[in-house]
């Protein structure tokens, strides 16, 4: 997943766009996808192209229809416009080879007289191809300072948090959580705001496993407080 993120945040920065689908960004004619990332202020730009296959992408929410995908030679002719280079820097990944490739260098590619240039794209690959030159992979940083350790346990009635807001502390993934009030009820109450019972499935157990409910957790899906042990 490092890499994989690291395919785009190396290659790219704050306040590029993507360019809109049929103008830069699209499908490929043997499944999967490429866009491009440019940005605003220079002539710089980057052009990512995924094949992944489906058995690979049973987490995409939400889920995404049958889809076939397979190897294929694509050619990509570049707009006057992007002002590419004679030559654009390749990384490569492919995370279903039985002994994967993570974010490999590639020789840079050529880019023809009429901004044209063509990749050999496999099932499960990922290129990043681009004018940024100066990626890196397994650099060591120096180490950020160590942070003051969260104090537990940790109690709290919420009554200190307005009402639609999120409880301090909490950081919500699968569904969503948010402190209320109700009349006739003693104090604040943490609700889940999703009606999704996929969600609520989740949700539970995820959060039984690290917050323990004051009192035991109630049919109406809300409680008291919270307190981690």
């Amino acid at each position: 997943m490092v890499y994989a993120t690291a395919h785009v945040t190396q290659f790219t920065d704050v306040g590029w766009h993507y360019l809109p689908v049929g103008a830069g960004s699209g499908s490929l004619p043997g499944g999967g996808f490429y866009a491009t990332l440019v940005d605003p202020a220079t002539s710089d730009f980057t052009l990512t192209v995924v094949k992944i296959d489906e058995s690979h992408a049973p987490c995409t929410r939400p889920h995404l229809p049958n889809f076939n995908v397979s190897s294929e030679e694509v050619t990509f002719k570049l707009d006057a416009s992007m002002k590419a280079p004679a030559q654009l820097s390749v990384w490569y990944s492919n995370f279903e080879m039985v002994s994967p490739v993570v974010f490999e260098k590639r020789p840079d590619i050529d880019v023809g007289q009429e901004g044209t240039f063509s990749l050999s794209v496999p099932v499960g690959s990922f290129f990043t191809v681009s004018t940024i030159k100066d990626a890196a992979k397994g650099v060591n940083f120096k180490p950020p300072p160590s942070s003051i350790q969260f104090p537990l346990p940790f109690e709290s009635d919420m009554e200190d948090v307005e009402p639609s807001q999120e409880a301090k502390y909490f950081a919500d993934q699968i569904g969503a959580f948010e402190v209320h009030y109700e009349t006739g009820q003693s104090g604040n109450k943490v609700r889940k705001c999703s009606r999704s019972l996929w969600v609520f499935l989740r949700v539970d157990a995820a959060a039984a496993q690290c917050v323990r409910w004051c009192p035991p957790f109630p049919s109406d899906g809300a409680t008291t407080g919270a307190t981690a042990p």
